[in-house]
């Protein structure tokens, strides 16, 4: 009877880490896909700062 329950507990915990991990690894996915939208944002602000730069130098 002991042994079932710690069986039960062990496998309770095994499930728990399992479900951790993936919850990391969603949140990974989800941080990296944030990132890049940020640094597309970054590229953009940069293309157009050139563009102003370059309108700004023909003065």
């Amino acid at each position: 009877m002991a042994d079932r329950i710690v069986q039960e507990d062990v496998l309770q915990h095994g499930a728990s880490i399992q479900r951790e991990g993936d919850m990391s690894w969603e949140r990974d996915e989800r941080m990296a896909a944030a990132n890049e939208k940020w640094w597309d944002r970054v590229g953009e602000g940069a293309e157009k700062g050139e563009k102003q730069l370059t309108f700004l130098k023909g003065f």
